[in-house]
């Protein structure tokens, strides 16, 4: 099955064609017909460049630091005496990463 296979595929690669010799002029005129295709290229190839640059950066570790700060004021009623008492809470928050 494999030979045969291999032979199929053997005979056929013959009747592939090679590619055309092409003359400068041919070569001038074919770039300025695919000039879009040039400046698309041109940009994905420095967007990529970009982006190389960009994840050598991202190798370095990432700080971060944070606060915070909650005041918070009211009454509150005391259930044993039957009086109302005013509170003040008060706190802070720090964070790093």
């Amino acid at each position: 099955m494999r030979l045969t296979v291999f032979a199929i595929s053997f005979i056929f690669s013959w009747t592939v064609f090679s590619q055309d010799t092409l003359t400068l002029e041919q070569c001038i005129e074919f770039a300025v017909k695919n000039e879009k295709h040039y400046i698309q290229e041109n940009y994905d190839l420095k967007k990529v460049l970009l982006t190389q640059q960009y994840h050598k950066f991202s190798i370095l570790p990432s700080l971060s630091a944070n606060t915070g700060y909650n005041l918070n004021f009211g009454r509150k009623l005391d259930a044993f005496t039957n009086t109302f008492a005013t509170s003040t809470v008060q706190s802070q928050n720090i964070g790093l990463t």
